[in-house]
């Protein structure tokens, strides 16, 4: 069990990885305009974040029916349903200590395996108790000779001294392995009065629950199978919360965005032609002082990445008034200054200082 899930759990975060992964390359590669598009096309963004979300939630469950499977040896003739849990009873009903620590419930489809015990300190100014309840729940599908699993846990422990009192309670539902030992001193106290010291001890190994459920029904000829959410439609029903939690996520954040220098640009190009205001330059020129090197490369590399049948009079306009501003400045890149006076000859555009 403990390597299964292992390889699921790398092979999840693997897949989580992959995706924002392969984005990042593409970025790399083709070096679009993110700011652009993050700002004129937040409903897209969000569509994409919500597909991503789902598409995770579903290869979760993908990942369980492919690693989170126990299948019988080949040629192992099927038993009745009746005869797996019957195996399953005489297997984990084995008295321990002079008493069954092993309880079952059954019903038409299902049995459930419980697996409980407890202890009690006591140290004079301070006592208390833990109690740790573990149940595997087996659903069958005897058509398909499958019984498909889940595992529960249910502690709870409470504490008491002088000046405080303690008191939880866990719950957790899936497919996991476990190892666990809790050592509690305690001070007990004789039928002859003497007093005695002793140290309680509370262990807990999944596989001594799990082993005994693996062998009876695989030798039964029954498949084993992590049971959590085994229906398609359900994990379909499961991934829409989780798909409109990260489309809401991708607008809160996409809104928070600032928008770019070209947006300020095209807000100008557009305001001169609503307003009657003064040209694109003396516009842009305004803004130029407050805006970083990195910003003003950002936003002359959109516009020379712009298919030159689509380079209108207003982002000639905006590329020469950033251009001259780019120009001006000492720290700016020279192999960058080189290549905007290459694409101004190359396309025609005058202007340049």
């Amino acid at each position: 069990m403990t390597a299964k899930l292992l390889w699921f759990m790398i092979s999840f975060v693997g897949i989580m990885a992959s995706v924002p992964a392969i984005a990042l390359l593409l970025i790399l590669i083709f070096r679009p305009n993110i700011n652009g598009f993050l700002s004129h096309h937040s409903l897209a963004a969000g569509v994409l974040f919500a597909l991503y979300g789902m598409f995770v939630s579903v290869m979760f469950f993908w990942l369980q029916d492919l690693f989170i499977v126990f299948k019988p040896a080949a040629g192992t003739a099927p038993l009745s349903k009746t005869e797996v849990v019957n195996r399953l009873e005489k297997a984990l009903g084995t008295p321990g200590e002079g008493k069954s620590i092993i309880d079952f419930m059954k019903t038409d489809d299902k049995m459930i395996i419980t697996w409980s015990s407890s202890v009690d300190y006591f140290q004079v100014t301070n006592a208390g108790a833990k109690n740790m309840k573990r149940v595997i729940v087996l659903t069958f599908d005897e058509k398909n000779h499958t019984a498909y699993f889940l595992m529960k846990d249910k502690d709870w422990k409470w504490n008491i001294s002088k000046d405080r009192f303690h008191f939880s309670l866990n719950y957790s539902l899936g497919i996991f392995a476990e190892y666990q030992t809790e050592i509690y001193p305690s001070v007990e106290y004789s039928e002859n009065g003497r007093i005695r010291a002793d140290m309680k001890r509370l262990t807990y190994n999944s596989n001594d629950l799990w082993n005994p459920v693996q062998t009876a029904a695989l030798s039964a000829g029954w498949t084993l199978r992590g049971g959590m959410i085994p229906k398609f439609s359900h994990r379909l029903l499961f991934s829409l919360p989780i798909a409109l939690v990260f489309f809401g996520m991708a607008l809160f954040v996409t809104s928070l965005h600032p928008r770019s220098a070209y947006d300020t640009g095209a807000t100008a190009v557009k305001g001169q032609g609503q307003e009657g205001q003064s040209d694109v330059e003396t516009q842009l020129e305004k803004a130029l002082p407050y805006l970083t090197n990195e910003t003003i490369e950002l936003s002359l590399d959109g516009i020379m990445r712009t298919p030159k049948q689509y380079i209108s009079q207003d982002l000639r306009k905006a590329f020469v008034a950033y251009s001259n501003g780019y120009l001006a400045r000492q720290d700016g890149k020279d192999d960058f200054k080189l290549k905007l006076r290459s694409f101004a000859q190359e396309n025609g555009i005058e202007g340049l200082r």
